[in-house]
């Protein structure tokens, strides 16, 4: 059992006491090299390049430093979701500005767009007046009412110039609406995107303009108007989203809009068309930050991304954080398994009730996000251990778009960490993926670039046991594997061969 002086090494990299008691019961007495450079620097907030071979306590290295800050940041949303719950939210919290109100009371903050939106989008007190400053980046927010039966129409008033694109999209689609299959949009520019597809449709709109959109999941419709005048239907849905809640998103770049989903008069709704508000579900989200509605793909959406090139090495990496999150209380954290082979069914369900950390290979995981079971829009980590070996099985495409599911800025807006492990660094090809995806990276090498002495010399011998005749000298001694077989300089036989080889060996 270590000693309080010897855990005293792990406390002063900064780790919270719950993980120098995880720490302890796997009777690490010290950190070791990598985990003394790694973890301070993890903690800290930058992208880290560390060099390590298996065996050097790499995976404590990322993990540990990664758990912590996940169970800080669940506990900080935890505790906002139930200020939110009971109506006692500050207004400094983040993504919703003070200085608005109406005489809906807080039916807006808890309505609108605050509670599941991007780090810029800028959302007033109401959760209905929201604002994005950047004029090169996109900003999307989705209301926390939902839709699944009848026909419902919110609206939506552009308060200032730049674009807006508004539509529905389920839970676990992207805020970015229209990029995915799960999301149907239309904006400013005359366009309606699906699937990252934009075709032409209606006319363009901007500031002044009030659009309507009315969802119909009896015809499985999505129609828009301008300013009252009916643009016509947009988009025919899936049958596969049939009977799964819709919601309400906008999406801003340089603009700024005032939402209503029927808490004020519309301008105009369409002939038996209700109110969002008015709809009979009412999947809000809860205060563990989740959703009472089944239908909804996620609880707790990942913080943080684990890849490995193996599945046993996933069940490793799996198998060690489980251990290392032992100890987390209020909120206890979950870590999940990802990899192929194992019940899909259930992989959808474990991501359907909520995981913090994922561990998966690539395949896997780009399957289920793909699909939309996993959803990356709010991963802070993007780890990927033996780096090297996961390019050397082709995974380098993979990887690629899994990072551009994930935000470069994460909730509360955090910057996206991404940690490369590796055994070497110096590779060409490991060199070329840390400048795609880490921005100024701190460098953790402890093992320098791959080098011979000058006093070792290389020298190149040719082995030909078919032709070279010394290959059936009986003085040369070999390591007698063959000393039972029949040899037959003279044949061609692989035992004859193999004999002969090893007796040209210098």
């Amino acid at each position: 059992r270590a000693s309080r002086g010897e855990m005293a090494g792990f406390a002063e990299l900064g780790l919270c006491a719950e993980l120098q008691r995880s720490v302890e019961d796997s009777g690490w007495l010290l950190p070791t090299p990598v985990q003394q450079e790694a973890i301070p620097l993890i903690l800290g907030g930058g992208d880290v390049l560390a060099a390590a071979e298996t065996g050097s306590g790499k995976t404590g290295a990322f993990a540990l430093p990664v758990l912590q800050v996940t169970h800080e940041a669940l506990r900080a949303q935890t505790a906002r979701n139930m200020e939110r719950s009971e109506g006692t939210e500050s207004p400094s919290c983040p993504h919703i500005l003070p200085g608005y109100t109406d005489s809906g009371g807080s039916y807006g903050s808890r309505n609108g767009f605050a509670a599941d939106c991007d780090p810029l989008l800028c959302v007033e007190a109401d959760g209905l007046h929201c604002s994005c400053e950047a004029g090169n980046r996109w900003a999307g927010g989705r209301s926390q009412v939902g839709v699944r039966t009848g026909t419902h129409h919110f609206e939506v008033e552009q308060l200032s110039d730049g674009i807006l694109r508004l539509g529905w999209a389920t839970f676990n689609a992207k805020l970015l609406l229209g990029t995915d299959s799960f999301g149907f949009g239309y904006g400013g520019t005359a366009k309606k995107s699906n699937g990252n597809q934009f075709y032409d449709f209606g006319e363009t709109f901007g500031q002044g303009d009030t659009l309507g959109c009315t969802l119909d999941r009896e015809n499985m419709t999505i129609s828009y108007a301008k300013n009252g005048r009916p643009l016509g239907v947009a988009f025919k849905l899936p049958a596969k989203l049939a009977h799964t809640t819709l919601y309400p998103v906008i999406c801003l770049k340089a603009c700024r809009v005032r939402v209503n989903l029927g808490n004020s008069s519309f301008l105009a709704i369409p002939a038996g068309a209700r109110a969002v508000v008015d709809a009979e579900s009412y999947p809000s989200l809860s205060a563990d930050g989740g959703s009472a509605d089944s239908d909804l793909d996620a609880h707790r959406l990942p913080t943080a991304v684990i890849i490995e090139p193996a599945r046993d090495l996933c069940e490793q990496v799996y198998e060690c954080v489980q251990e290392f999150i032992r100890h987390f209380r209020q909120p206890p954290l979950r870590a999940g398994l990802f990899v192929g082979g194992a019940d899909g069914a259930a992989q959808r369900r474990q991501l359907k009730q909520g995981v913090d950390v994922v561990c998966g290979t690539p395949g896997k995981l780009f399957d289920l996000a793909s699909a939309g079971a996993l959803r990356l829009n709010r991963v802070l980590f993007f780890v990927l251990d033996e780096a090297d070996r996961l390019l050397d099985t082709g995974c380098l495409e993979t990887i690629l778009k899994l990072r551009q599911m994930m935000p470069s800025l994460g909730r509360g807006g955090a910057r996206l960490q991404t940690l490369l492990f590796s055994a070497t660094l110096h590779t060409p090809e490991v060199k070329a993926l840390s400048a795609r995806i880490t921005e100024r990276p701190t460098l953790v090498d402890l093992k320098g670039k791959d080098a011979l002495p000058e006093t070792v010399h290389h020298a190149l011998v040719r082995a030909d046991a078919a032709a070279d005749a010394r290959a059936a000298a009986a003085d040369v001694p070999t390591d007698g594997v063959h000393r039972d077989d029949a040899f037959d300089p003279c044949s061609k036989t692989k035992e004859s061969l193999s004999e002969g080889t090893k007796r040209l060996k210098p």
